[in-house]
């Protein structure tokens, strides 16, 4: 604080909008090799070589690692790397190369609330499909493996971030992943314009749905809505501590793209997720400002509701028929009843749970239901799979983000951590997104970032904002 108060006042209330060239030189390195990726996917030719250039820089600098796995988390995966796959792979390389720099960088290790939660959540989960694990994953069993890799992915990218990010520009890593969040929602609208182009089909996940609502590089449209709603909400929290024309420009493309690609894929879960997240921003910046667009939202969501379910219809069954409002009736109670077995699983094991991956077969035999569902919502999830244990790990995790960002002060960063975390929170009712990587790595890069990373480097306006190492230990502080 002392060094800050000693800086010229121009220099803390209006400081450079130009990003630093290191900045530069690690986007730019990340990029190129991201898009590199991107191309040897579309045409199908040199994957493998882009996989080895990629875990290979990952290793040697694992900022440009980090950068490109929040450019690249979204995308499809190249097929050459066999399972775990290339997320998984690239996720070790960076933490290879932060084991190589330990000698150099010298860190002060400081296990947080939500480290430790978030880490003890992963291990209870790695526990209880070790039988499975043993047993080499045996006929169905591959999807709990799947199911643990994802999560332990997500589980080393957050120990890489909070390695890399304290006390240096989080800018390289955030410009990354929003420039792959809008790769993924360009795909997601091609995707429903039904363009059939070999390298739009060879980066998609083509589903029985790919040209009636938009998923592109995700299995599913409400996932790839989820994924688009908090990439949206994160664009909008960096417009005031992004201050050039030219960043606010391509902030503006951005948002378009997202927007755009939300609402072609029709769902629900995701359009509710992006308002709560940019309802938090509003009444940050306002509260009664925030207030009145909330109701204004919820009086909007009341008039177009008829009209956006008609549209719906009429993309998934040709007409809105009276047919398809009973099936999309029955679509929904099938939804709910699937989540509603979450309880009943939970009472036959509440302490322990029925184990990582068991909800569907549960919700058979215990639930009732006549065939194997997923809950459809993250916390009936983890309620019936993880028990009391992994609910009370995902409370303290929650819990321990919410008290670090309350413990830094009142920045456009912790405005946007807090948007975020509401964005994904409610997205959570409608998906299982927390088990996916494909899905939180922007979300789980932007919170450390907000916790960790020093945001005054450039385009910081808030004179109260305290100094990198201040915030650092407030942060600590917080999370302890």
């Amino acid at each position: 604080m002392t060094a800050l108060a000693a800086a010229p006042a121009r220099s803390s209330l209006r400081p450079s909008t130009r990003p630093p060239a290191s900045d530069l030189l690690v986007t730019g390195v990340a990029l190129a090799i991201g898009l590199a990726m991107v191309a040897t996917i579309a045409f199908d030719a040199g994957a493998a070589v882009a996989v080895v250039v990629a875990l290979g820089v990952a290793v040697l600098a694992p900022q440009v690692g980090l950068a490109t796995l929040a450019f690249l988390a979204p995308l499809k995966e190249p097929l050459v790397v066999p399972s775990p796959g290339f997320n998984f792979m690239l996720v070790a390389a960076i933490l290879l190369g932060c084991l190589y720099r330990l000698p150099i960088d010298r860190p002060r290790l400081r296990l947080s609330l939500v480290h430790a939660a978030f880490g003890a959540f992963v291990l209870y989960a790695g526990l209880q499909q070790l039988p499975q694990m043993i047993a080499g994953y045996p006929g169905a069993e591959d999807h709990v493996g799947y199911l643990f890799f994802q999560l332990s992915a997500v589980l080393g990218a957050v120990v890489a971030a909070a390695y890399l990010l304290p006390g240096r520009s989080p800018y390289p890593v955030v410009a990354a992943a929003v420039a792959g969040a809008v790769v993924a929602s360009g795909l997601a609208i091609a995707t429903y314009a039904d363009v059939k182009l070999p390298p739009i089909v060879n980066l998609s996940v083509i589903t029985t749905l790919s040209s009636a609502r938009a998923s592109g590089p995700f299995e599913n449209p409400n996932y790839m809505a989820m994924f688009a709603a908090t990439a949206l909400v994160a664009s909008v929290g960096l417009w005031p501590v992004w201050r050039s024309r030219l960043a606010r420009t391509a902030l503006v493309a951005t948002m378009v793209v997202l927007a755009t690609g939300i609402a072609l894929s029709q769902s629900r879960g995701g359009i509710l997720a992006c308002l709560a997240g940019l309802g938090v921003l509003a009444i940050a910046r306002n509260r009664w400002l925030g207030v009145t667009l909330i109701l204004l939202g919820v009086l909007s969501a009341v008039v177009l509701y008829p009209a956006f379910t008609e549209w719906r219809l009429t993309n998934l069954r040709g007409e809105a028929s009276g047919a398809g409002y009973v099936s999309m009736a029955a679509s929904d109670d099938g939804r709910l009843s699937a989540a509603l077995a979450g309880p009943a699983i939970f009472l036959s094991s509440p302490i322990f749970g029925v184990g990582l991956g068991q909800y569907g077969v549960n919700a058979v035999t215990i639930g009732g239901l006549t065939a194997e569902f997923n809950s459809h919502n993250w916390y009936s999830n983890v309620l019936a799979e993880q028990g009391l244990v992994g609910a009370t790990l995902w409370i303290a995790l929650i819990a321990g983000l919410i008290s670090a960002l309350r413990a830094i002060a009142d920045t456009p960063w912790r405005r946007l951590g807090y948007a975020v975390l509401a964005s994904v929170l409610i997205a959570c009712m409608f998906t299982e997104a927390p088990r996916s990587f494909q899905n939180v790595t922007l979300t789980t890069l932007v919170l450390t970032a907000v916790l960790v990373a020093d945001w005054r480097r450039r385009g910081a306006t808030d004179p109260r904002a305290p100094a990198p190492e201040a915030a650092g230990r407030l942060a600590a502080a917080g999370s302890a």
